[in-house]
């Protein structure tokens, strides 16, 4: 019994010592941030352009069923089905997207931190292209697939220019509601997470029927929804539209509308220039800044007197225990 009194003594002897001696800092951790260039996570909002409408495999509502340029960005970025969602909608215009955000459709995915957009392409076609009240309504554009040109009469006629007048008149109309719109998106994603990488995709120009009429006529509106585009405020804005125009090779599929697999390669390769320019993604992690520290030399005063205290005692404790034991074995004798 006295041996483990004695080292119980002894050990919290040392144990003061030691505590005595030093500190900790009130501070157990600061934040690090490191950069990268490529998203760990990545939302697909828009339309058909960006559902991969038309390429092979392509299953309505499925915008997983083929490659568009959304599953080859995801297949570069390493992301898997937890970190990439494409809901892009065929037909989707502007309005619609907007009303879809303000509904909280998509608010459980706007933490990711790569969004892109691709929208407007329709609302231009549904104005110049309306089969009542735009050009479709005197032209079949499905004679213009087939090489069937007998419709070239109707576009010098005095109804035709009429015609054409009034659309073009919709269209700007159609584009001024469009840069709100955009704006709203945009803002909208932002104050949900305003850490998002926003990249909205400029329109290409799908026309190229060899009819100067209505080519020159929806190059017209093109130029002038890109240039709402591309002075949007917080976002960066992936072209498109050059390395379609530029390029020798058809990259639009037989509806004068939709990229085909050449001109999905063509985006992909435009989105991923404007992520490794432009967006920044940061990575965040603990570093431990405790920090021990030797007391200064004025305190070893302290130590010294808490372990004189402690010594003080425990030679008491040994006498008493000596004087007891002498005591009993004398009473033991008599």
């Amino acid at each position: 019994m006295l041996k483990k009194l004695l080292s119980l003594i002894c050990s919290a002897a040392i144990a003061a010592a030691a505590v005595s001696s030093f500190r900790v800092s009130a501070e157990d951790y600061e934040i690090k941030t490191v950069e990268r260039h490529e998203p760990d996570s990545m939302l697909i909002l828009g339309d058909s352009i960006a559902s991969g409408y038309g390429l092979e495999g392509y299953d309505a509502g499925d915008n997983k069923s083929t490659n568009n340029y959304g599953a080859q960005l995801a297949e570069s970025y390493g992301l898997t089905n937890d970190t990439y969602r494409n809901f892009s909608v065929d037909g989707l215009t502007s309005s619609e997207l907007l009303e879809s955000l303000e509904n909280g459709i998509y608010d459980d995915y706007l933490s990711c931190e790569l969004i892109v957009i691709s929208i407007g392409g329709n609302d231009l076609l549904d104005v110049l292209f309306d089969s009542e009240n735009g050009i479709a309504s005197i032209i079949d554009f499905s004679e213009i697939s087939t090489g069937n040109f007998n419709f070239l009469s109707k576009l010098t006629s005095s109804d035709f220019q009429e015609l054409a007048s009034k659309v073009s008149s919709s269209a700007d109309e159609a584009i001024e509601n469009y840069g709100a719109n955009l704006d709203n998106i945009i803002s909208y994603i932002k104050e949900h997470n305003t850490q998002a990488q926003i990249i909205v995709q400029n329109l290409y120009n799908p026309m190229n029927t060899g009819i100067k009429a209505i080519d020159n006529l929806y190059e017209s509106k093109i130029s002038d929804i890109n240039e709402i585009i591309n002075q949007s405020d917080n976002c960066f804005i992936a072209d498109i539209y050059t390395p379609f125009s530029e390029s020798e090779t058809n990259l639009i599929q037989n509806d004068f509308t939709h990229p085909n697999s050449s001109g999905h390669a063509v985006i992909y390769n435009a989105v991923c220039s404007c992520i490794a320019e432009n967006c920044i993604f940061y990575d965040e992690y603990k570093v431990s800044t405790t920090v021990v520290e030797v007391a200064p030399e004025k305190s070893h005063l302290n130590q010294y007197f808490t372990a004189i205290f402690i010594f003080g005692g425990l030679i008491v404790i040994i006498l008493a225990s000596g004087i007891i034991k002498f005591i009993t074995k004398r009473k033991n004798k008599e």
